[in-house]
C-alpha cells in the first residue's frame, strides 16, 4: 500500500503554493500538509498499463488486445480490460490507487455517520460526485478522508478542504459504489444499478474502521 508520507522526509521534488509542475516531467503530484503548510509531492506517474503489467494482473498480449479495443471503441483502457474480462474492477482500482499514491476502499453497504456527512455540504457533494466518508487524526485540524473517482483532482480537493475546514485525504471509489453510497445517504432520482457485492450494514466510524481499503483500513 502507497502512503502520502510527510514531505519534509519525502525524496522526490516539491512544489508549493500555486506554482505548477511542467506537465511533460511531472504526471502526478500529491498532496501533503507538514509542518502547517500544504504541499505537492512530485512523483513520476506510471502508466496503468504498465502497473497492471508489472503486478501480473495483465501480460503484454493481453495489454496488446485491450489497447486495440479502446483504439477501436474509445474510451478508457481499464474499461476496456474490464469489458473484455481481463481484470476484475477491484483489481484495476487498486493498481489505479497505486499510480496515483492513494488507498482504494471498497464502501459497499456501509453507512457513515452524519455528523461526518455534514462537512460537506449536500450541493457540492451532488455536484462534485466527492463523499465524506470517515475521519482520522492530524495535528492541527483533523483529517477528512473522502470518497473520490477521481483523486487526481487537486482543485476539487482544495475546494473540500476549504468547505470543511479539514486537512483532506482522498480515496479512490469504483464509479458505482460511490453513486450508491451518495444516493443511499443523500437520495437521488436517478436509479443505479445495484452494486456486485454488498459488505453488510456496518458503519464507518470516525477513525475509519469498516472501511474494506486495500491493504486494511483507511491509514492516516
Amino acid at each position: 500500500m502507497l502512503r502520502a508520507q510527510c514531505c519534509a522526509d519525502s525524496p522526490v521534488p516539491r512544489v508549493r503554493g500555486t506554482e505548477r509542475a511542467d506537465s511533460h516531467a511531472v504526471n502526478n503530484r500529491i498532496r501533503s500538509r507538514c509542518g502547517g503548510v500544504w504541499e505537492w509531492r512530485v512523483a513520476p506517474r506510471i502508466p496503468i498499463g504498465q502497473l497492471l503489467v508489472r503486478s501480473g494482473r495483465v501480460d503484454s498480449v493481453q495489454l496488446s488486445f485491450a489497447l486495440a479495443h479502446q483504439q477501436k471503441w474509445g474510451g478508457r483502457l481499464g474499461d476496456a480490460l474490464i469489458a473484455l474480462k481481463l481484470v476484475s474492477e477491484p483489481e484495476l482500482l487498486t493498481e489505479l490507487a497505486r499510480q496515483h499514491g492513494v488507498q482504494y476502499a471498497q464502501i459497499g453497504e456501509r453507512f457513515v455517520p452524519a455528523e461526518i456527512v455534514r462537512l460537506v455540504p449536500q450541493r457540492f457533494i451532488r455536484a462534485r460526485r466527492v463523499f465524506p466518508i470517515a475521519l482520522g487524526p492530524d495535528h492541527r485540524r483533523g483529517r477528512l478522508f473522502v470518497a473520490t473517482s477521481e483523486p487526481q483532482n487537486l482543485p476539487m480537493l482544495d475546494e473540500v478542504a476549504f468547505l470543511s475546514g479539514m486537512a483532506v485525504q482522498p480515496v479512490l471509489v469504483g464509479d458505482r459504489d460511490l453513486d450508491e453510497v451518495i444516493k443511499r445517504h443523500l437520495g437521488s432520482t436517478v436509479p443505479r444499478a445495484p452494486l456486485s457485492q454488498g459488505a453488510g450494514s456496518q458503519p464507518l466510524t470516525s477513525g475509519g474502521q469498516g472501511v474494506v481499503a486495500a491493504g486494511g483500513n483507511l491509514q492516516p
